[in-house]
């Protein structure tokens, strides 16, 4: 931690521009003390090789973790990823921190950057990281902080784009071969939205080629597996997007949404995909599959964090396709009841049924789950029911 607060995230190089030799092998890793040894021209103070070496323990710890996957124990899933309950936002309570003054942008990007470093080798959310920009970007929205500036209701949060949104100089390949070299010139709306409030565009996240695919296998880049369970898909096409969320890789990340590419991965992981209404949103910037039906949305791990993200991205400004929105758009999360203060629990006492097939064997299921606080049916036989 001592060592993340005075070297931010200075583990990874990010991959080269499209004139550079090595331009389509991933980014490279660095442990921290070989990169100090790189900064400094050989000599590494022994207070910076002892900081170094307790992150590169650290670090060694968690690959160790990550490559005995494999090993895991039937129906283990994985504990460590986001659980969405409470109805807290995210970027809401990351936005007051902020504000506070009791983190710094460079700090919470140093903490995802850190995140993507221990975890994406096994989990395959993102086709590249732009971590140069993503640096100087929260620079710049600290020193506006410091300066009494409001840089936006999304100021410091990391983004994941699906690689078949266009983003400025950087390689959009939705998930092909055939455009590894592709640097568009221009950002598409909604990113253009995002970054004039403040986000911090991190990477980009896998997906099926050109969208094709429900289960982020079909890639041509690597494969993308679900963090609650590393032997499961994450869904598709915007897999990436969802595992990423579902892994703290990143706060929010977009998606599109043709026939259910969102939403399906979203539920796969166990966050929310939100499919907006056809021509809420405009489609500037996506590789269109079918044009009638493509829809970009968030994928976050909250409704509020959805409403936020969605009411920052339906400004009508500038929209230059056949979504165009004439009227202005509303204040979605301003609308949401603050589920804090309900006073009403309406599940409370009622029953559901389960399908027994989707949640496997009912011996690794924990049926005592502190969510569980409602009576339920498993549908075993007509004759059994649980009591929680």
């Amino acid at each position: 931690e001592t060592f993340q607060r005075s070297h931010p995230v200075l583990i990874i190089r990010s991959r080269p521009g499209p004139g550079a030799d090595e331009s389509c092998r991933p980014p490279r890793l660095y442990s921290p003390v070989n990169y100090l040894r790189k900064c400094s021209g050989g000599t590494i103070s022994e207070d910076s090789r002892r900081r170094a070496s307790l992150v590169c323990f650290i670090n060694r710890n968690a690959e160790h973790r990550i490559f005995k996957q494999n090993r895991l124990k039937p129906r283990q899933v994985q504990r460590h990823v986001f659980w969405c309950s409470g109805g807290l936002s995210v970027i809401r309570k990351v936005g007051d921190r902020l504000r506070q003054g009791d983190t710094t942008a460079q700090e919470i990007l140093s903490m995802h950057l850190e995140k993507i470093l221990v975890t994406d080798q096994a989990i395959g959310s993102f086709v590249s990281q732009q971590i140069d920009a993503a640096l100087l970007e929260a620079k710049q929205i600290d020193k506006k902080l410091s300066a009494g500036l409001d840089p936006g209701p999304l100021a410091g949060i990391p983004f994941g784009i699906k690689d078949n949104i266009c983003v400025s100089n950087v390689p959009s390949t939705a998930g092909s071969r055939i455009l590894e070299t592709h640097y568009p010139p221009f950002d598409s709306h909604v990113v253009s939205a995002l970054k004039a409030s403040g986000a911090i565009i991190l990477g980009k996240t896998n997906l099926d080629e050109f969208g094709m695919g429900s289960t982020t296998e079909n890639s041509a880049f690597r494969v993308t597996r679900n963090p609650w369970d590393r032997r499961r898909v994450p869904g598709g096409s915007s897999g990436g997007s969802a595992a990423a969320v579902a892994q703290h890789q990143c706060i929010a990340a977009l998606g599109s949404d043709t026939g259910g590419s969102i939403r399906q991965p979203a539920s796969f992981c166990g966050v929310v995909g939100l499919k907006p209404t056809f021509g809420l949103l405009s489609r500037h910037g996506l590789m269109s599959y079918a044009s009638s039906f493509d829809c970009i949305g968030p994928v976050t791990s909250s409704v509020e964090d959805a409403a936020i993200v969605l009411s920052v991205m339906s400004k009508p400004a500038q929209q230059i396709d056949s979504t165009v929105q004439m009227a202005l758009s509303s204040l979605y999360h301003e609308h949401l009841p603050d589920i804090e203060r309900l006073r009403t629990w309406p599940l409370l006492g009622r029953r559901f049924a389960i399908v027994k097939e989707t949640i496997g064997r009912i011996n690794h299921v924990s049926l005592n789950h502190p969510w569980l606080d409602f009576t339920f049916i498993l549908l075993k036989g007509p004759e059994w029911t649980y009591q929680s």
